[in-house]
């Protein structure tokens, strides 16, 4: 049984959208314009101030950006699926222990 989910998190680790998911993840990371904006954004302290909204404007139309975050919502819906079904599995009524 251990065998299969090892299976289930391998084919998960090598599907596109958990590849592209990486790869986005690092070129956000070395991309020195995102990482300038987030560290000026990081030092504004008022978040009504117009400098602070036009950078949250820049990082949220960024298309590395928008596509990471769709990825991630992806991602996070296909957890809880995935956290749903193993619930239905391990539910004491049907476990077979």
């Amino acid at each position: 049984m251990i065998d299969k989910v090892y299976e289930i998190l391998n084919i998960i680790d090598s599907s596109d959208l958990v590849l592209r998911y990486k790869k986005l993840k690092e070129d956000i990371t070395n991309d020195i314009s995102i990482k300038n904006d987030l560290d000026d954004l990081k030092k504004l302290s008022n978040e009504y101030s117009q400098e602070y909204i036009e950078i949250k404007k820049k990082l949220i139309t960024n298309p590395k950006i928008k596509e990471y975050k769709q990825l991630e919502n992806e991602l996070y819906f296909l957890t809880l699926d995935i956290n749903k079904k193993l619930k239905v599995i391990n539910d004491k009524k049907s476990c077979s222990l």
